[in-house]
């Protein structure tokens, strides 16, 4: 068989294979009929890798929510433990005269423990002071008044003077302490007050009663009990006319003598309450002003000790370029010999001049009085400071 004749017999075929794609309308409507199945049967279920991906972030989420750091912890303990506010009841006078009372006791021991703590501050701060003084005398300015001696040159140093400079800043301080004490209830004195009510109201009823029976009321009525048995009838239920008993009278007398104790007990407390508070508001103003005063104190006492630090920077500056100046000198001692200040050098006697100068300088400082007459920092101390600083720059500046 030929090839034609091959491919003649697959045409038919194919013809008959594209027949169903090119029927009516009917035909069309039940192939869509069917493609919401055939897309349904088509989605693609997931994998077994899909699935086990998915399990393995759920449980790391999970196990990212139930880890918790220490800090988490602490806010949320914090946050459970913490209560809601409450709203408090409206303070009576007397809590509230006591809570005035608290805070002013507060703001004073508060006050007065900076003061203290500022207090041993200033004090380290003057030992401190004493010390680079007495450390300068001893290794520099007291070398220096030897050496120009020795060279003889004339110098006017009141060393002395200097020592005895007082630094008392104790009245800067000084402010009489306030004592705060607790503002009573009225309830011990209501209760004697009450007890002295109490006891006038007894004497009222046997008055009365004795008055009434026309009986003589002394002090026979202790011993005669029949007396006092017809005083307690009376009062009993012989004031209302009847024959009243004394037991009767007894309990009428023992309820009002109660009465009339709780009764003043009360009036005690009240009036006492009223009175605390303006005694709290009194005290609160006065703790204040305390404060105010001590403030003004405690700020005094800081500048003084931020000026003794200047002081004693200063001071080893001094040091320092007086040890220079000494070194100098004992050159100038060594190389020309032990010749009077008016046979040394030029250079000689400028050096020795400066030294001079320096230690004329360091002399004034310290004889300016550092407390006035009130112990606070005195001006003098404060611009002698200032002027010497400046002349120490300036000197400075000779070398660079």
């Amino acid at each position: 068989m030929s090839v034609s004749d091959e491919t003649e017999k697959t045409q038919p075929q194919s013809v008959e294979s594209e027949q169903p794609a090119q029927e009516g309308p009917g035909s069309t409507e039940e192939s869509t009929d069917v493609l919401p199945d055939t897309e349904s049967s088509q989605t693609p279920e997931p994998q077994d890798s899909d699935v086990q991906g998915q399990e393995e972030v759920q449980i790391q989420n999970e196990s990212e929510e139930s880890i918790q750091t220490p800090e988490t912890k602490i806010e949320e303990n914090i946050e459970s433990q913490t209560p809601e506010p409450v709203q408090k009841a409206q303070p009576k006078l007397n809590s509230q005269a006591d809570l005035i009372v608290y805070e002013a006791r507060e703001m004073v021991e508060n006050i007065d423990s900076r003061i203290n703590d500022c207090a041993d501050i200033l004090s380290a701060d003057i030992t401190l002071l004493e010390e680079a003084k007495a450390q300068l005398d001893e290794h520099s300015s007291n070398q220096t008044a030897i050496l120009l001696e020795k060279i003889g040159f004339t110098q006017e140093n009141d060393e002395e003077g200097a020592r005895k400079v007082s630094m008392s800043f104790m009245s800067s301080s000084h402010v009489d302490p306030m004592k705060i004490d607790d503002l009573s209830s009225g309830k011990v004195s209501g209760f004697f007050y009450g007890l002295i009510v109490s006891f006038g109201v007894l004497g009222a009823w046997f008055y009365f009663a004795a008055k009434s029976l026309g009986v003589k009321l002394d002090t026979t009525i202790l011993s005669n009990t029949q007396l006092q048995d017809q005083v307690l009838s009376w009062i009993g239920g012989g004031i209302t006319g009847g024959t009243g008993s004394p037991t009767a009278g007894l309990a009428t007398l023992t309820a009002s003598m109660i009465i009339a104790l709780i009764i003043t007990l009360k009036l005690r407390v009240i009036l006492k309450e009223k009175s605390n508070l303006v005694t709290a508001n009194t005290i609160k103003e006065e703790a204040a002003n305390y404060c105010t005063r001590k403030e003004a104190c405690r700020l005094e006492m800081e500048r003084i000790s931020s000026h003794i630090h200047e002081m004693i920077d200063t001071l080893k500056t001094f040091g320092v370029l007086l040890d220079e100046q000494n070194a100098k000198m004992r050159r100038i001692l060594h190389i020309e010999k032990d010749l009077h200040f008016d046979h040394l050098h030029q250079n000689s006697k400028e050096e020795i001049t400066q030294a001079n100068i320096l230690l004329d300088t360091l002399s004034n400082l310290l004889k300016a009085p550092m407390a006035n007459d009130n112990g606070s920092l005195s001006d003098e101390s404060k611009y002698i400071l200032a002027q010497t600083k400046i002349d120490l720059d300036k000197y400075i500046k000779r070398f660079y």
